[in-house]
């Protein structure tokens, strides 16, 4: 005989790990506008700037992530379940200085950040067993994943920084035999960004189709929301809700902006964080950027806030 308290502590799941590196860049990296012939600080950006996202120095060692996961998996005996991951390292880092979330954010110490990946707590239906996850999950879009190990290359591609990488919101599941399983969701945003913060007063639809199993599988999904675009930004269009897929908004912005900033590109790293301002007015670290301060709620120069 076990008591409640037991069983559930018994039902707990721990798991996590480390990964570090140490990659060599073969073009000693020439080809960064950059590069200032000095160390390899942020050096394998190549000409496009998003070269290796996660290996930004050159010729260096890095703690790539610190994984701590935690959670109960919904069952049928106990249909109630949470899940909690949190990560830092380069990883983080990058998260921290590109997406905005909280975290040391010293680009001269890449394992200093963290990020929390997810934290829902879940529901198995009795019927259809239908699974319910409510909070910040990892998204259903694209092949390559946030934990480090999971991915099936060593580094990430270019396009990984341009999906989403989690959700908040509701998201629903329900198996279809032994053939896959349907998905569908409502969350905050469908951008590409960590967290996706609430960054508009619309919500984003998610569906996505699974078929296949753990072994091999097929999987697609759809995102529907309001979500400024690349060609809004670009062109001043007026798209109306829906004519997007979530894949630029105000972070994207802000991580342009950054990038630039790196690159000693001034004029286009203002008009970035300009962009970025324009789409999410209360973006603090793009008004920030801009040399702008908050005062009496309004967003003044350094310099008019120094004559106040």
């Amino acid at each position: 005989w076990k008591s409640a308290l037991s069983s559930f502590i018994d039902s707990i799941e721990v798991d996590g790990g480390v990964a570090a590196s140490y990659n060599y860049n073969f073009n000693q990296p020439t080809n960064n506008n950059g590069f200032n012939g000095e160390g390899g600080a942020d050096q394998n950006a190549g000409q496009s700037g998003g070269f290796l996202p996660f290996d930004p120095d050159a010729n260096s060692f890095q703690v790539d992530q610190v994984w701590f996961g935690l959670g109960k998996p919904a069952t049928e005996e106990s249909r109630g379940g949470f899940r909690f991951d949190i990560f830092y390292g380069a990883t983080a880092t990058n998260y921290a200085a590109n997406f905005f979330v909280p975290g040391d954010n010293d680009s001269n110490d890449t394992a200093s950040d963290f990020v929390v990946d997810q934290a829902y707590v879940e529901y198995l239906a009795p019927v259809a067993d239908a699974n319910f996850k409510l909070g910040k999950f990892a998204t259903p879009v694209g092949a390559e994943v946030v934990k480090q190990w999971a991915n099936f290359n060593i580094t990430r591609g270019i396009v990984y920084g341009m999906q989403p990488v989690n959700h908040l919101g509701l998201l629903g599941t329900v198996p279809l035999g032994d053939f896959g399983e349907f998905g569908a969701g409502i969350v905050n945003s469908g951008g590409s960004t960590i967290s996706a913060p609430d960054d508009n007063q619309e919500k984003s639809y998610l569906a996505t189709l699974k078929l296949g199993d753990n072994r091999a599988n097929i999987r697609g999904t759809f995102i529907f929301g309001s979500e400024d675009t690349i060609e809004h930004s670009f062109s001043g269009t007026n798209l109306s809700t829906g004519d997007q897929i979530g894949l630029a908004d105000a972070t994207a912005w802000f991580r342009l902006g950054t990038w630039a900033t790196k690159q000693g590109l001034a004029e286009e790293a203002k008009l970035a964080f300009a962009k970025c301002v324009a789409i999410d007015p209360n973006h603090t670290a793009a008004w920030a950027a801009l040399g702008y301060e908050r005062w009496q709620g309004a967003w003044l120069s350094r310099a008019e806030v120094a004559r106040r």
